[in-house]
């Protein structure tokens, strides 16, 4: 039987060895990722290790450069040398606490996207999402509600307004049912924030909803308010017989469809 072979350091000619180019905080990002793989799977003496970061450095500027930092000394911790190589990128701090000019770079390069372009908000909901975590966080500490409309703006007007809609009618649902139910795949109603404000996750999600079935074979919903007083109707339309309401007959827990294609839900 053939024995698996073990990890290789590679040689710093080798084409698949670290390169730094110098100039860029993600070649530097990349470039720190990887020599520190190369010397824990190579199982590199501790003593040895900020040593080999160095042989794959091609710029000898750089290469004295970090070696007449502080921490290169032997009594530093390798975490300590690569934080104050670190250092010399402000731009990586960005990248892990989150900049309000990366999420705008964002925005612009997507600017204008269309409820037909379900793949392309699909992967930009997730690359936002990202960069919005991160500025929920101190020292940014950037709300929802304005999360949610630099999001908006970054959706074609139409399709803006109707995710506005959509999101307006759930949150009638959620105040005035508070404790209605609607089990997976009808849609899903958000929960309310302070001052009314909902959750980014779900207006997210309602344009990707909205996206995905675009072309009139999706769910709509609508609010009628009532007179006076808590009063109302809901109503939840699916124009696809196929869809999840068609299919099940229910939408909302303990109520069913007539024929399978519309439901109302009265308070």
């Amino acid at each position: 039987m053939a024995s698996v072979a073990g990890f290789k350091i590679p040689s710093p000619w080798d084409r698949n060895s670290p390169h730094f180019d110098g100039k860029s905080a993600s070649s530097l990002k990349k470039f720190l990722r990887h020599c520190k793989t190369i010397v824990e799977d190579g199982g590199v003496k501790v003593d040895d290790q900020k040593s080999k970061f160095l042989e794959y450095l091609d710029d000898d500027d750089i290469r004295d450069q970090w070696e007449s930092f502080e921490s290169f000394k032997p009594a530093s911790s390798l975490e300590n040398w690569i934080d104050e190589i670190k250092s010399t990128f402000p731009e990586l701090q960005d990248d892990e606490v989150g900049s309000l000019s990366k999420l705008t770079r964002l925005i612009r390069e997507h600017k204008g996207m269309e409820r037909s372009e379900y793949g392309k908000i699909k992967r930009f909901n997730t690359a936002y999402l990202v960069e919005a975590k991160k500025l929920r966080q101190e020292p940014t500490v950037l709300p929802d509600n304005a999360l949610v409309e630099m999001y908006l703006e970054t959706l074609e007007s139409g399709f803006a307004q109707e995710v506005r809609v959509n999101m307006t009618q759930m949150k009638l649902l959620a105040t005035r049912l508070p404790g209605l139910t609607t089990p997976t795949p009808a849609p899903t109603v958000p929960k309310v924030k302070r001052r009314g404000e909902i959750p980014l996750e779900d207006v997210l999600n309602t344009a990707e909803t909205i996206a995905e079935h675009f072309g009139g074979t999706g769910l709509q919903v609508n609010f009628e308010a009532g007179g006076r007083g808590p009063s109302g109707r809901v109503s939840i339309r699916d124009s696809n017989p196929e869809g999840p309401i068609g299919q099940s007959g229910e939408a909302l827990q303990g109520n069913s469809c007539e024929d399978g294609s519309q439901l109302e839900a009265k308070f």
